[in-house]
């Protein structure tokens, strides 16, 4: 729900769930993480999810 916070026109329409799990999983094959142009977005979305884990984690 971190996205929707900073949105003043969203609603809660309900109590937020806290009791699920969830696992995040970025997954290729190894072929295609040699091209350079996936790569850099493959590291992009790596670093990312690991600075914002903290808002993934009820």
């Amino acid at each position: 729900m971190f996205y929707a916070r900073g949105h003043t026109s969203l609603v809660r329409v309900s109590e937020e769930i806290t009791s699920q799990q969830r696992d995040y999983w970025l997954v290729a094959h190894s072929e295609v993480l040699e091209n350079p142009r996936v790569r850099v977005i493959w590291d992009w979305l790596n670093t990312f999810f690991e600075n914002e884990r903290g808002k993934f984690i009820l």
